[in-house]
């Protein structure tokens, strides 16, 4: 409009809506929705890995081979329903690496759900959640990644943080005791962080569900074994609980899957992150695990490197299909 013209004598403004515009608003509108989906799934998915790991905490009779064997069994058992029912499809293209993430994958739960058992829910979650730092090393090493200086910081302060968690008070004295399971529940960590890099590897040419097949897959076989060797009388309401902690991990995997496809990679991982600090909850209020001041800043250092991995490493390419399996479950 000109100065000193009248504004009634103005025409009104043709309001012209292109199709891109349409669609903008459009995503504008139903972004929200799906947020808050994914926010909700995550979640769940994150409560559901809790809950698998406090009926691990509960069926401690049970031998960690076992509970393993039947946590394979389910998963496999109900990716093979889907798949029969065309839900999902399973194809298998780079064979050599998804036989070593199995492999890799399979021994990292073993570890992990001994962990839980023979050093608490709390300490062994924590301690075993370290693997994204691992697995930023293992990319630097196995895929030739560029790894910020920042990181090599994060990676000390993660160790110091396991360190601390060793701290132990006996008869009034306090000393760091390093023990068979802790440095088993580290091992775990490792694993799970090399098992990552070869998820990774395979987001160029398998699907997550073909990935996670592998785990199940190769994981029962390689405790079919040594789970029969150990195996001890299970009666009916041990099996219905076994089979709980399978289904517990399998569905809250598929959440995972699901609730990443409607998330940036850094939320959805950060979500993910909440079941070791519900973990340390469970140990403390249900289970009465002895924590005092250094264990509980040593978790806090150990969950504080991995978040801060994670979104360090937000901006790299082919992170969300890296983050479907990204937990030793």
């Amino acid at each position: 409009m000109q100065p000193g013209s009248d504004w009634r004598m103005q025409p009104p403004a043709r309001l012209e809506l292109t199709a891109a515009t349409t669609a903008t608003i459009i995503g504008l509108v139903a972004q929200p929705a799906d947020y808050i989906r994914g926010v909700l799934v995550m979640s769940l998915s994150s409560l559901l890995f809790s809950v698998m790991a406090t009926l691990i905490r509960f069926a401690d009779r049970i031998d960690s081979f076992s509970t393993a064997f039947y946590r394979f069994a389910v998963g496999m058992g109900v990716l093979v329903l889907l798949a029969l029912f065309r839900r999902i499809r399973l194809a298998f293209t780079d064979s050599r690496v998804l036989f070593l993430r199995g492999l890799l994958g399979g021994i990292a739960v073993v570890l992990f759900y001994l962990s839980i058992v023979k050093i608490g829910i709390a300490k062994g979650t924590v301690i075993s959640f370290a693997y994204p730092v691992f697995a930023t090393l293992g990319g630097m090493i196995f895929l030739k990644e560029r790894v910020r200086g920042f990181v090599w910081l994060l990676l000390a302060a993660s160790l110091f943080g396991m360190a601390l968690m060793t701290y132990v008070t006996e008869d009034g004295v306090g000393l760091f005791r390093l023990d068979l399971w802790t440095v088993l529940a580290v091992v775990g960590a490792v694993v799970g962080g090399l098992a990552l890099v070869c998820v990774k590897r395979l987001t160029t040419s398998d699907s997550g569900y073909s990935i996670f097949m592998s785990q199940c897959v190769i994981g029962f076989w390689m405790v079919l074994i040594p789970a029969n060797m150990n195996a001890v009388g299970v009666v009916l309401p041990e099996a219905l609980l076994l089979i709980a902690i399978g289904l517990c991990a399998t569905v809250g995997q598929l959440c995972m899957n699901w609730g990443f496809g409607m998330l940036t990679v850094s939320t959805g991982a950060l979500l993910g992150l909440l079941t070791p600090v519900i973990n340390v909850f469970v140990g403390i209020m249900l289970f009465r695990e002895p924590l005092g001041w250094v264990e509980l800043t040593g978790a806090v250092l150990v969950l504080a490197s991995c978040t801060a991995v994670v979104w360090v490493n937000r901006e790299t390419r082919g992170e969300t299909e890296q983050a479907l399996l990204m937990k030793p479950r």
